[in-house]
């Protein structure tokens, strides 16, 4: 089912607008793991660094893994079989770590295999192959490279009858620059990011594939040994490929100037606040105003109470390029709370809250609202809880429950099954509880 009506682009609209962070490859900094629940162990010597193979099994019981609506169900009762479902996940892999002065480099490299019982079109194959590299990181001339490929197929938030099998592609490279090697410290910049989908979808992937360039320039001052101010200027430039046509994408260039704090307060407590301004400018869409100025600031806290309890609570807003829509204003809360129980029992939970003002209007799109408003509003809320335990140092047990849930007032047509629904609000609720077995070495 290919053709491009008003309920199949309704599928589309919601995929970038979802938040980040589904994958379950971190890649963060200097260093990238399998998973925040495998334990650090000793490695194979490779080298001056250390080779970590790992290997993760999960049974997950999930609710809804399609996104739909409950209304959907209600419509079509022969369909509720696909409601609830079991799947299985494999995740073999390696990761590599050298510490150096001279030459800090991290890498991972992960296949992945999600096979459900009755849904099975989500079945599929994943994986990723990343890394960082820092080249002189304490010397007055610094270089900073990453690299992020990873094969995705998943939904990320969004209600649809299949999920959307996808590469993306992260390349970043920077540099830093202390003069004297005093408490001065100039960055830049560039990363290079590209989003591409299969030709299978429900929604040609040429309203979807994107990719996006962002140069930033940074100044920071350290006036206590872990504290600095800063100053920073940022812009992203996001090309859709398909531009034409009445329900067309719109070119955007988002431009950003902050002011701001980070590191720590006290012995306890660190932040990261900025403020500033940010604007977008789009191609010029029918009915579409294509400019908005806001203002952008993010705050973030985290105290670390003991040695083995730590909480962090963060906010921010910010304008984001949406497929369809052009671009939404987001507003984002978010908190995470990390408890270590004796030595081998470690507890972990995380909320985040998400809303989206799209700019486009429901009626431009093919779609509708149930408020008698043009406008969309998402609100999404995102939870999690993991209790991990370490059975040995290369063994961990954990279970992971994942709510996530979108209320909106935004209606299109949903597909399932080959068969359209009509007018079927976009918001829905889904579970997902895993027992997950790993090994690193």
């Amino acid at each position: 089912m290919r053709s491009l009506n008003a309920g199949i682009l309704g599928v589309a609209i919601l995929v970038a607008a979802a938040p980040a962070g589904a994958q379950e490859v971190l890649f963060s900094g200097g260093e990238v793991r399998a998973s925040p629940l495998l334990p650090e162990s000793k490695g194979i010597k490779v080298g001056e660094g250390r080779l970590h193979p790992f290997l993760e099994l999960d049974a997950h019981a999930i609710h809804n893994p399609g996104r739909f609506s409950a209304g959907l169900y209600d419509q079509a009762p022969a369909l509720d079989g696909r409601r609830n479902d079991f799947y299985f996940v494999g995740r073999p892999g390696v990761d590599y770590k050298l510490p150096s002065p001279h030459l800090d480099l991290s890498a991972t490299a992960y296949l992945e295999r999600q096979q459900y019982l009755d849904n099975d079109e989500f079945s599929s194959w994943q994986g990723g192959l990343g890394g960082n590299l820092h080249f002189n990181k304490d010397g007055p001339l610094q270089l900073r490279a990453s690299e992020r490929l990873t094969r995705i197929a998943a939904p990320g938030n969004q209600t649809f009858t299949q999920r959307f099998d996808h590469w993306t592609n992260s390349t970043g490279v920077g540099v830093d620059v202390e003069p004297g090697g005093g408490a001065l410290k100039l960055s830049a910049d560039m990363s290079f990011y590209f989003d591409w989908y299969d030709n299978d979808s429900q929604v040609p992937p040429e309203f979807l594939n994107n990719e996006r360039y962002t140069p930033t320039l940074r100044a920071a001052w350290s006036f206590l040994p872990k504290t600095q101010v800063f100053v920073e200027a940022t812009t992203t430039f996001t090309n859709f490929r398909e531009t034409q046509g009445a329900f067309a994408n719109g070119d955007s260039f988002i431009y950003s100037a902050f002011a701001g704090l980070n590191g720590v307060i006290t012995p306890k407590i660190s932040a990261l606040l900025k403020v500033g301004y940010t604007g977008i400018t789009s191609d010029t869409v029918p009915s579409l105003d294509p400019s908005k100025n806001t203002i952008g600031t993010q705050a973030e806290v985290t105290w670390s109470a003991t040695a083995t309890t730590k909480l962090r609570v963060g906010g921010m807003r910010t304008l984001e390029p949406i497929p369809i829509f052009v671009y939404a204003t987001m507003w984002k809360a978010y908190t995470r709370f990390d408890q270590a129980i004796a030595s081998r029992l470690n507890l972990s939970l995380g909320f985040e809250y998400y809303n989206f003002s799209y700019q486009r209007g429901a009626a431009a799109t093919g779609g509708a609202t149930d408020d008698g408003s043009d406008r969309r509003e998402d609100n999404s809320i995102q939870a999690s809880l993991a209790i991990a335990y370490y059975v040995t140092e290369f063994i961990t047990v954990s279970v992971v429950d994942r709510l996530d849930y979108r209320n909106t007032n935004y209606v299109y047509n949903q597909a399932i099954a080959e068969q359209v629904f009509s007018a079927q609000n976009a918001g829905f609720l889904t579970n997902d509880v895993f027992l997950r077995f790993g090994v690193r070495y």
